[in-house]
């Protein structure tokens, strides 16, 4: 029984000595208003460039609330249905972190 007693001891303090972190998974809701984003096939699928620019600041007022922006443009090369081009660009920014 001692035995037992010092593992889970020793178990204890090997947990309280790690590092502990954590990682800030970015919230996009606006995903929906760009079918680019979710479905890259698409860039070649019209005739025509498409721009997008999506933009969300939750919890306005506060100093360092989060905010996410999108941008895109997509469209087929040419105009010929055969080749797709296109660019995501998106920044999220919550409290202290930022990723882009």
């Amino acid at each position: 029984m001692k035995k037992i007693h010092k593992v889970f001891i020793a178990f204890v303090f090997i947990l309280a000595m790690q590092q502990g972190s954590s990682q800030q998974l970015g919230i996009y809701t606006n995903y929906l208003l760009n079918e680019f984003y979710y479905n890259p096939a698409v860039a070649g699928a019209r005739d025509v460039y498409v721009a997008n620019l999506n933009y969300r600041n939750q919890w306005v007022g506060f100093n360092e609330a989060p905010r996410t922006y999108m941008a895109s443009i997509y469209g087929s090369y040419k105009n010929k249905r055969k080749i797709g081009l296109g660019a995501n660009v998106v920044g999220d920014r919550s409290g202290l972190t930022q990723r882009t």
